[in-house]
């Protein structure tokens, strides 16, 4: 990775000393900025490698594309402290977020690092699936117990994971962000909760509630203890804090993550879940293709990350998405189409080759930043493209109520997603593909863009 590219980025963004955090998504580095002001975002827009700028939800996003990982590696290397506790340093003085940007930063910041786990796993009991129904293993062998313990971690550990993710974001200790969520699902609570008999704290009675497999309790939950651990570092002397602050954290933080915010956290979890479901009871397939005509525009934005959760808690709680996978799907496919629509008509062989590389990177991992920011977005009109063809893809993937059993990034190397232990709907899930793809094609050379002229030095 080019040193230079990793400088101009530190520089672009204000420093290292502005830079509270940074994470990288699938296409994405998401800075959390101590003063936003202080980024250049032309400067941001104009290093090679980086396809657009995003500022959304309290983030400072570079899209980078397929490569993230290596330019996200690549910048630790260089500056290790970026790694360490950067959010603990005062920050300077700026303009507040709204709150709206500030619980969308939150959401999507703790969440981005543990999605590749969570898809991972996914793909993995997918996986042992298919080796099942083709006799090849059986739920009884000793090799599929332990491949399902292996897959199933990612899943049942979530809120450990999702707690010291959290953690960084909310500026505090991350291991005790992962305390927090492997004390929810300890052996001993998990026992408690199947046994269901009543129990209380000191008098105080305690809902059992199942906390694996969640997001939102130990979000709260974390973001409470912040507060607490901010409190308690003023008090502690420093003689004894290496181990009196980690000790009254805990006591305060579990015991409240237990008693009050882990079963609020459930609830509202659940009336998300339920929400959603209604909606789409409600109104269907016209839910879902209006919501698919906008989803390319909150993936151009940043917004569609703040959906995420929805579809993560659909899957963990019900065992399948019927809504924000399904959409995902029909936009991913649309970008990749409109991309292999411009690759077909434009005359610019630099356009030509971008777009069909593009479109393929779409097309088999449902990767569509660089079609949309490289291609679609930059001559406007495919996006328009996309918008008919995702919509009308919605329509008939509503009709035949088609479902995703894991949370992944739908492409075509994804296909298993589609695939439950009582259900299949790969079939319906590859017309879906057809039909987003044909309708955007066809829209979007009706449509037209402005071609491009070739660049003179790129001829020569």
């Amino acid at each position: 990775m080019d040193a230079k590219m990793i400088d101009q980025i530190v520089d672009a963004v204000g420093g290292t000393d502005n830079i509270c955090s940074v994470v990288h998504c699938a296409t994405r580095l998401r800075f959390s900025l101590r003063d936003e002001k202080k980024a250049d975002d032309a400067k941001a827009q104009s290093i090679p490698g980086v396809l657009s700028l995003v500022k959304k939800g309290g983030q400072y996003q570079l899209v980078i594309g397929n490569d993230v990982d290596l330019v996200y590696d690549a910048l630790i290397q260089k500056y290790p402290q970026l790694q360490k506790d950067q959010a603990a340093k005062p920050a300077t003085p700026a303009k507040k977020k709204g709150i709206v940007n500030a619980v969308l930063g939150a959401i999507t910041g703790s969440i981005a690092p543990v999605v590749p786990l969570l898809a991972g796993c996914g793909m993995g009991k997918v996986l042992l699936l298919v080796l099942v129904m083709s006799g090849l293993l059986t739920k009884t062998s000793s090799s599929y117990i332990l491949l399902n313990m292996i897959f199933d971690t990612g899943f049942y550990f979530m809120p450990a994971f999702i707690g010291f993710s959290a953690a960084k974001m909310f500026g505090c200790n991350a291991f005790m962000g992962g305390f927090i969520g492997l004390a929810m699902v300890h052996p001993t609570w998990t026992g408690l909760v199947a046994k269901g008999n009543p129990i209380d704290f000191f008098g105080v009675p305690v809902l059992l509630a199942k906390y694996s497999s969640t997001l939102i309790p130990v979000l709260l939950s974390v973001w409470i203890m912040s507060y607490i651990e901010k409190g308690i570092k003023k008090i502690v002397p420093g003689m004894v804090k290496v181990f009196l602050e980690p000790m009254l954290i805990a006591l305060i933080s579990v015991p409240l993550a237990l008693v009050c915010i882990g079963p609020l956290g459930n609830l509202l979890s659940q009336a998300i879940a339920d929400g959603s479901m209604f909606i789409y009871g409600a109104l269907g397939a016209v839910a879902l293709a209006i919501l698919a005509a906008l989803y390319p525009w909150l993936v151009s934005v940043g917004l569609h990350k703040a959906l995420s959760p929805i579809s993560i808690m659909l899957v963990a709680q019900q065992g399948f998405d019927p809504v924000i996978r399904v959409v995902a799907l029909c936009s991913n496919m649309s970008q990749a189409a409109a991309a292999l629509a411009v690759a077909w008509k434009t005359k610019n062989k630099t356009l030509k080759s971008l777009a069909f590389s593009s479109s393929m990177t779409a097309y088999l991992g449902g990767i569509t930043e660089p079609a949309m920011y490289g291609v679609n977005l930059k001559l406007k009109r495919p996006m328009y493209g996309c918008m008919i063809g995702s919509g009308i893809a919605a329509l008939f993937a509503g009709f035949v109520k088609l479902k995703a059993f894991i949370y992944v990034t739908p492409g075509l190397l994804s296909m298993a997603m589609w695939i439950g232990e009582d259900e299949n709907f790969i079939l319906q899930a590859l017309i879906t593909l057809v039909i987003a793809s044909v309708a955007t094609f066809i829209a979007t050379i009706i449509i037209g863009f402005e071609d491009p002229e070739e660049n003179k030095e790129e001829q020569a």
